[in-house]
């Protein structure tokens, strides 16, 4: 029973990392929802697969909790959650990107050096 209230225990003590995950992710829906609506092509199929998605994010940082619980690695979650966060805001930006928004030179830049193999 101790071993629950450390799991819930580790889980508050990191909620923000999930949050921050979630809030990502759900913004990384709605853009792409909304790229599918311009683009006229929702599916089924994709809705789908961002159920999925949800559920491996959720794994993922249950990875974490466990790399916490039986390692005491306190970074692992961080880590989790700021990869996760990062490949969220790589899609928010493709999507918002393909719906018309436009971006400040500097990040256009950023993405340029990354898609030319620098």
């Amino acid at each position: 029973m101790d071993e629950f209230i450390l799991i819930k225990n580790i889980m508050l003590a990191n909620s923000k990392y999930f949050l921050a995950v979630f809030c990502f992710y759900l913004i990384d829906f709605m853009t792409g929802f909304a790229k599918a609506i311009k683009n006229k092509n929702i599916s089924s199929g994709k809705l789908r697969g961002s159920i999925s998605k949800a559920l491996e994010y959720i794994a993922f940082l249950l990875v974490g909790v466990v790399a916490v619980y039986l390692f005491n690695a306190e970074y692992a979650i961080n880590l989790i959650a700021i990869s996760l966060c990062g490949v969220e805001f790589t899609s928010i930006c493709e999507n918002a990107k393909e719906t018309g928004v436009k971006f400040p030179q500097k990040i256009i830049a950023l993405f340029r050096k990354e898609e030319g193999g620098e």
